[in-house]
């Protein structure tokens, strides 16, 4: 090996290394080592000391405790440096931020922690920094501006006008607030991903400057502390946005408030939910809006804000559409015809709104829903028959249900997986065609006025896992079979004419319950107003005993005198037989 003195490139990642020991070898020319991917139990990293001219070194998943080697310190034509996903549980050292040659530097999954080194400002030409997932504290925002304008170094092998393009903080205890007066520069070709989430309480206003960077193309910043107003000004020039995460700044009282800003036209995921936006959507979807504007948008979440009015009647804009969360606001009005116009929609929350009418036919060519919850809201009429003729026809998708279960969709599942119609006014009968849609997952029809028989083919539909069809008016028996049984009694109670196992109310040879059945709830009504009567007259007929007694002693002397003799009387005679049982 002694003549691989020219060797410039030196790749041994997954070579399962326990340890890696000086090598005989003069490193003096090597540019580039990659030693990712074993698992040193222990390694001496004394021989970095020779490695001056490298470039790139990748330590990525090796393995490695404790401290960054102090040897790195002399690579000071180092331009790329993975670290991450080791078990280094030191604090960051000053001096790695000195490197001022370093373009890409990832420490992410690691145990870093402490306050970051102030040399982190000198890290001008860095187009890729990624810290996330550590324990790291300090005020990062104050050299966010150092960060994202290049300064032209002595190491001038660098482009002049490059500019940091990624940026990565999320799992932190990071802090700060951006400030006024110090407005941001960005500048270069592409733009910083800024995913600031998960444990970092990053507070202030938002500045207009944000507006500025032409190339931004992601922009995350949620679970933090902003406050004030995003607007159009923030976004009106962001020509380049593609994806944008603000939801979920209600910590304390400062929020996102104010209209909901215009979508840019190259928009494809937005998520502003649980702020506190208000108004109508249709500024947002509608103005200005035409068929012949591409309109890429294929992920929309404003959901668990405050607002209202009705739906707007201009969904043809919006094609690309495979997610819509309207849920939790103050909506009302009907689900408008236009709706119809998205046939790639796959998931639809409209929840705990006010929206009313019927479930519109329209739809009925929304055909590659699967997931549909339009629960807690004001909806009437039948369910109908066409629901379970949807087909799923894109590839993956992905939605949180309940505990933060994740549910991957693939190209294969037709039909829907989740449906629920729960909390609203609908009535008629279940359709017999829900038993065909044998990919369903979970059905919740509870707190309406269904009535009729629960289907047959509800119980041959094998993937069922969740199912309420509680609190209606359904009857007869539960229909026999390997899925309905083994659900909780609580998935049928409220329904008096139901029947059969999981129900401890059995049936009779015609079908109906053995134990006779209300016409009504009066009867439980009536022992209620009883015991409520009861109550009520319970501290009047106390005060009334009690001044019955008191009264005539308060006004006649003499009744007053005898009643006290005797109570004297009484007090002796007890006290006497009292004395007799001790001697």
């Amino acid at each position: 090996m002694n003549k691989l003195h020219s060797l410039s490139v030196l790749l041994l990642s997954s070579c399962e290394f326990l340890a890696i020991d000086p090598l005989p070898v003069n490193f003096s020319s090597l540019l580039i080592l990659d030693l990712s991917e074993n698992y040193f139990i222990s390694s001496s990293f004394d021989w970095f000391v020779d490695l001056s001219s490298l470039t790139t070194l990748n330590l990525r998943s090796s393995n490695i405790h404790g401290q960054i080697p102090s040897h790195l310190r002399n690579m000071t034509s180092l331009r790329f440096l993975d670290l991450s996903n080791n078990n280094f549980d030191s604090p960051i050292p000053d001096w790695l931020f000195h490197m001022t040659s370093l373009e890409h530097l990832d420490l992410r999954s690691n145990v870093f922690q402490g306050k970051l080194p102030n040399g982190i400002g000198n890290l001008s030409p860095i187009t890729d920094l990624d810290l996330s997932d550590n324990a790291l504290e300090g005020d990062i925002l104050r050299y966010l501006g150092n960060l994202c304008a290049f300064q032209v170094s002595k190491f001038s092998h660098h482009r002049q006008g490059k500019s940091l393009e990624f940026l990565n903080l999320r799992g932190n205890k990071l802090s700060g607030s951006f400030r006024l007066g110090r407005e941001l520069a960005f500048s270069g070709e592409h733009i910083p991903i800024w995913t600031h989430r998960k444990r970092n309480p990053f507070s202030g206003k938002i500045p207009i400057s944000l507006g500025g960077i032409s190339s931004l193309r992601y922009l995350n910043i949620r679970e933090n502390f902003f406050k004030g107003i995003l607007s159009e000004k923030h976004l009106a020039n962001l020509t380049s946005l593609e994806e944008l995460d603000a939801s979920s700044n209600l910590q304390l009282t400062v929020q996102f408030t104010g209209s909901l800003p215009y979508i840019s036209s190259g928009v494809t995921e937005l998520d502003l939910s649980n702020n506190l936006f208000r108004g109508s959507l249709l500024t947002m979807l509608c103005q200005g809006r035409t068929n012949k504007e591409e309109n890429p948008l294929q992920s929309l979440d404003v959901s668990g804000n405050i607002l209202s009015g009705e739906l707007p009647n201009c969904w043809m804009y919006w094609r690309e559409l495979t997610v819509l969360k309207l849920g939790n606001n103050n909506l009302n009005g009907h689900i408008p015809i236009s709706m119809g116009s998205l046939m790639w929609l796959g998931l639809l929350h409209l929840h705990n709104n006010h929206l009313s009418g019927d479930v519109p036919v329209a739809l009925k060519k929304c055909c590659s829903l699967m997931v549909v919850d339009l629960s807690e809201n004001e909806f009437t009429g039948n369910i109908p028959a066409w629901m379970g003729n949807f087909n799923g026809k894109f590839r993956k998708m992905y939605e949180f249900i309940g505990h933060d279960q994740e549910i991957i969709y693939e190209l294969g599942l037709h039909g829907l997986i989740f449906l629920n119609l729960s909390n609203n006014h609908l009535q008629g009968k279940i359709p017999v065609k829900i038993g065909a849609m044998t990919s369903l997952e979970s059905l919740d029809l509870s707190m309406n006025r269904i009535s009729g028989v629960i289907p047959q083919g509800l119980a041959t539909i094998s993937f069922l896992s969740h199912l309420n069809l509680s609190y209606n008016n359904l009857s007869s028996k539960i229909p026999s079979g390997t899925q309905l049984q083994r659900f909780s009694p609580f998935s049928f109670i409220g329904n008096p004419e139901v029947c059969g196992a999981p129900l401890t109310n059995d049936c009779g040879e015609d079908g109906k319950p053995k134990s006779p059945v209300p016409d009504n709830d009066d009867t439980e009504d009536s022992g209620w107003i009883d015991m409520k009567w009861f109550y009520l007259g319970m501290p009047w007929g106390f005060v009334v005993g009690f001044w019955a007694i008191l009264a005539p002693l308060s006004f006649n002397r003499a009744w007053r005198h005898a009643y006290f003799q005797f109570l004297d009387e009484m007090k002796h005679k007890l006290l006497g037989v009292s004395c007799i049982h001790v001697f």
